[in-house]
């Protein structure tokens, strides 16, 4: 990545060498000069680099999720861990350069002097008369993503610069800080022009771009982030101006192209994720395919943030046969195992009523077949041995039914020979016992084992089966030139691999296999005979009716287990009790909004990557503003209503309406809190959130324990980077916000 010094921002810009995705029609990178500039392809072909840091850098990889979720009350690292503890919990952080905080606010600033280039040249295009409006909309595309990038700066980072001028100025050395009303008013002026100017479809049909709804959004996003720095406008609170555009959007969708949908189920549905429709604004991924050109530009290798959000699944290989995390072609590769929901997180939740539990995390895991390769239903069901069953806590009496041999004498392979004495155990315990052996029929809902300690008794234990839950392809497994292998998974129907009503057993028929809508958001409540499943990570909430543990088919585990005394994940060290019996402390419910299983979203080999779209912004959010100020502004029924909208949404066909409908009484801060976490978390809000609210400390002290006890006042803003501070004259005036690696803090008279 080449760095360089931008004039008006005196801050580092560095110039990101990745494509935003679709926005690849035209390779800018040898533009240079107001003669190029001047042509209609020129003019593109910039505009489409102020793209760049969204999909490149910022929304695919971890560096700025872990700015804008964690060291919340949301988000805890897996087990405890203390390789992500800056982010997490405040420990050591500090400017540093090269870690997540600092590449993320070079990658914000990274665009901008490209977006002043694209608003200065805009009137010198010389243009068709039939690309003049293009023009005109492209200068209000960038308008937006100035707009864009420095709210996001100084959500993270407070009182920085402002960037004004074009990137082909010359670079000063030494920088000024803005004031946060001056920065304000540049967003807010830069939003309105975009809301006026951007159509309601986006340009040439290209979802990446921004269009109306995605400004307006943006614009009521700006006022309720600077409402909480206590801003005004004209005299007029910025919790006024954010409740009013907010309910402009919410009164008049058709007016921006905004759209709510009615079942939160389809906000995550696979087959709405390249053009979903309550989104107002995307990271938008590329397509496998067969263009090279196309693909590769587009840089598709860095959406991996899936594997931040689900725990090592090979940790429970015994029964879903994935010993290798590089060859789980149903999950992916979900090798960096950190991002887990915080005990109040989870307990924000009541999936007795609220769906979007199972819409945000998996709690239940399942193996997969691949019949196209080779690994085929019956090869890859797993039989629930006295071991395994004994091993994750299951009930013996509902799992392991106790038989003469002779029941199965021959017909399922069962051999009177196969009775052998055991004499290796013999001689160390001088017991008798049989040699363990089983047996897996084809054709049968259930297995045998040999009940070792029956000796001299020759009987045998028939035991059930874990089933593959999905299968990876169908008869073929398709194939592009760029992208590669595409593994989409579709799930076997309930009751394969069993014996139904009229006593026939129902083989596993690649014509049955069904298309969820999200292969990894699995129907609640989970049925009890569900073979399909070897795992359920049951919410507290519904402990009464999984304590027993008779009569499922798999291994429960209470969410509550996972957490010590402390309400923290368990370290290894800390979990012996179960740890020594089974790999169960590793495991945590799973965020899957950016998980996706669809045709053309996978990238061949590489299962650590899936170029799934990433909403920026979506409709909920308005309605979360609209109800976060009207709760400022004490209007609390009309807070109630905006979020009852979402709520009956959410709500389940069963669920009573005194079950979800909140009432005036009931709305407070934290309420707002609540309905944030439930809808939004995930999503690069929280941290935000919390920070305009200035609710870090004491939402810390409440549900962040770890992360109080290092947090201080001054860290209500992320470090300035040191990458940026080392490469400008007056460092020690600019200041790092008060970490101690200048002398000043530099926000002196900035904060206003």
């Amino acid at each position: 990545m080449k760095n360089k010094l931008y004039s008006a921002a005196l801050a580092l810009c560095a110039m990101a060498s990745l494509a935003s995705c679709d926005l690849d029609e035209y390779n800018p990178s040898s533009i240079s000069g107001d003669e190029e500039l001047a042509t209609y392809e020129g003019f593109y072909g910039l505009e489409a680099k102020c793209y760049e840091p969204i999909y490149g850098q910022l929304y695919t990889v971890f560096d700025f999720m872990s700015m804008a979720e964690c060291g919340t009350d949301t988000w805890w690292a897996q087990n405890n861990k203390t390789n992500t503890e800056q982010m997490f919990y405040y420990e050591g952080l500090a400017p540093f350069e090269n870690k997540g905080w600092d590449k993320a606010f070079t990658q914000m600033y990274s665009a901008l002097g490209n977006c002043n280039t694209v608003i200065a040249k805009a009137e010198n295009v010389e243009a068709e008369d039939i690309q003049k409006e293009n023009v005109k909309t492209l200068a209000a595309e960038a308008h937006f993503l100035r707009a864009y990038y420095h709210l996001l700066l100084t959500t993270y980072y407070g009182p920085i610069t402002l960037v004004t001028a074009p990137s082909d100025e010359n670079p000063k050395l030494s920088a000024q800080r803005n004031t946060l009303s001056e920065i304000y008013s540049l967003i807010i002026s830069d939003l309105k022009y975009a809301v006026a100017n951007l159509p309601v479809n986006p340009l040439e049909g290209n979802r990446a771009r921004a269009t109306k709804k995605a400004a307006q959004g943006m614009l009521c996003r700006a006022y309720v982030q600077g409402a909480g720095q206590g801003l005004t406008e004209n005299g007029v609170s910025y919790w006024e101006r954010a409740k009013a555009e907010a309910e402009a959007m919410i009164k008049n969708p058709s007016e921006y192209g905004a759209y709510l949908y009615d079942d939160v189920a389809d906000v995550w549905a696979d087959a709405n994720n390249r053009n979903n429709k309550e989104a107002l604004f995307v990271a938008a991924g590329i397509d496998a395919q067969d263009d090279s050109n196309t693909y590769w530009y587009a840089n598709p290798s860095n959406n991996k943030l899936f594997t931040y959000c689900y725990f090592g699944l090979q940790s429970f290989s015994d029964l879903n046969k994935v010993s290798n995390d590089k060859s789980n072609y149903l999950y992916g590769r979900v090798n960096n195992n950190l991002l887990a929901p915080s005990y109040y997180l989870v307990h924000c939740f009541n999936p007795s009523w609220d769906k979007r539990w199972e819409n945000s995390f998996q709690t239940a895991f399942g193996s997969y077949s691949c019949e196209a390769w080779g690994m085929g239903y019956d090869k890859y069901s797993v039989l629930w041995t006295k071991a395994l069953v004994e091993k994750y806590g299951l009930d013996e009496e509902t799992m392991l039914e106790k038989v003469d041999y002779s029941a199965a004498l021959n017909e399922d392979g069962v051999n009177d020979a196969d009775f052998v004495l055991d004499t290796d155990a013999y001689e160390k315990t001088g017991k008798s016992v049989w040699k363990s052996k089983t047996y897996t029929p084809s054709g049968k809902e259930f297995g045998y084992e040999i009940n070792t300690e029956a000796y001299p008794r020759k009987q045998l234990y028939k035991c059930q089966y874990v089933r593959p839950y999905a299968n990876v392809g169908t008869d073929a497994i398709k194939n592009y030139a760029q992208g590669g292998n595409q593994y989409t998974a579709y799930v076997w129907p309930y009751g394969t691999g069993r014996v139904n009503e009229a006593g026939d057993y129902v083989k596993a028929d690649l014509a049955s296999l069904e298309t969820p809508k999200k292969v990894y958001n699995v129907a609640y409540p989970m049925d009890s005979l569900d073979n399909r499943f070897y795992l359920y990570l049951y919410h507290p909430a519904d402990h009464a009716r999984f304590m027993e543990k008779k009569g499922f088919h798999y291994a429960l585990f209470n969410i509550d287990e996972l957490f010590n005394n402390n309400k923290a994940y368990y370290t290894e060290a800390e979990y012996t009790a179960l740890g020594v019996q089974s790999s169960i402390y590793k495991a945590c419910p799973c965020l899957t909004k950016f998980n996706w299983s669809y045709d053309k979203v996978f990238m061949g080999s590489n299962l650590q990557v899936k170029n799934g779209d990433i909403m920026v912004m979506r409709m909920a959010e308005i309605y979360l503003i609209a109800a976060e100020a009207c709760e400022r502004l004490g209007e609390k029924a009309k807070a109630a209503e905006y979020l009852n909208v979402l709520r009956k949404r959410a709500a389940r066909e069963t669920a009573d309406a005194s079950e979800y409908t909140l009432t005036t009484s009931e709305i407070t801060e934290d309420m707002i809190f609540d309905e944030y976490a439930r809808e939004l978390c995930g999503e690069f809000n929280r941290w935000a959130l919390l920070q305009r609210h200035g609710a870090l400390a004491s939402r810390l002290a409440k549900y962040n324990q770890r992360a109080a006890k290092s947090y201080k006042e001054y860290m209500k803003w992320r470090p300035i980077s040191l990458t940026f501070l080392n490469q400008i004259e007056n460092k020690e005036e600019y200041g790092d916000n008060g970490y101690g690696a200048t002398a000043n803090s530099g926000l002196d008279g900035y904060e206003k």
